[in-house]
């Protein structure tokens, strides 16, 4: 946020504020992506009568009271639907500023995956969902420009280097001028 606090020559005010863009505070963003992933499991499941306790092991329950053996057989019938629901996400932010929203959804459908499946691979998890999941625009070309940085990054974390391999094991990343 701050690489996009530049000052007004005629005010000295920043123009950030000057043309409507705000900080979101996590908080904030972290209920609108629940809200809105929640919201759209919830339509796949409508005629399900235990829907409520679904998607309140998928959203409601805390990280560390989430019995892995047991919640996870819990969700084991829903497992495909819940799925198929989170691959046919699309996520389009319209004023995705630094991508608060992009990177919050990223955390949650990779939390959620997590929950549905014992085994899988973060990176490959979260390249797929760049891929096919999310979007974002803005007004700003250098918030645009800071999203999809921080799409890259975020899949640089979970990459693993192997360093006898040529290209030190980084796959070449995905090219995201049509997601941002």
């Amino acid at each position: 946020e701050n690489l996009l606090a530049e000052q007004t020559e005629d005010t000295g005010a920043q123009a950030r504020k000057a043309k409507g863009a705000f900080y979101t505070p996590r908080e904030i963003v972290d209920y609108m992506c629940r809200e809105s992933l929640r919201a759209h499991i919830a339509e796949r499941l409508h005629n399900d009568e235990r829907k409520d306790k679904i998607l309140g092991l998928l959203f409601d329950k805390k990280e560390h009271e989430f019995d892995t053996r047991n919640d996870r057989a819990t969700l084991a019938p829903y497992k495909k639907e819940v799925m198929d629901s989170l691959d046919s996400l699309k996520a389009l932010d319209p004023a995705c500023g630094s991508g608060a929203f992009p990177m919050g959804m990223l955390q949650l459908m990779l939390g959620l995956y997590e929950r549905l499946e014992a085994r899988f691979d973060p990176y490959k998890t979260k390249l797929q969902i760049i891929k096919n999941n999310l979007y974002g625009v803005d007004i700003e070309p250098m918030a645009v420009e800071i999203s999809r940085l921080r799409a890259w990054l975020s899949i640089l974390v979970d990459e693993e280097l192997n360093p006898k391999a040529k290209n030190m094991g980084i796959e070449p990343l995905p090219n995201l001028d049509f997601k941002f």
